[in-house]
């Protein structure tokens, strides 16, 4: 899309008409593609138990 609006094969206004969804499309496939990431996932799931185990070492060294 950029191309054909640097070599003027479509008029600004039909680029910018086209570019917002475009936009959109890109973010949702960006995200799709993190999701569906294995090592992504893996460092998702790893940063979710760290808060967990380090509240449980807190509460443990306070009961001792």
């Amino acid at each position: 899309m950029i191309m054909a609006h640097d070599i003027k094969v479509i008029k600004p206004a039909q680029f910018v008409e086209v570019l917002t969804p475009l936009k959109e499309v890109r973010m949702l496939l960006y995200g799709l593609l993190k999701c569906l990431d294995p090592q992504t996932r893996a460092a998702d799931r790893d940063e979710a138990v760290k808060p967990q185990a380090a509240e449980s070492d807190q509460q443990s060294a306070g009961s001792r």
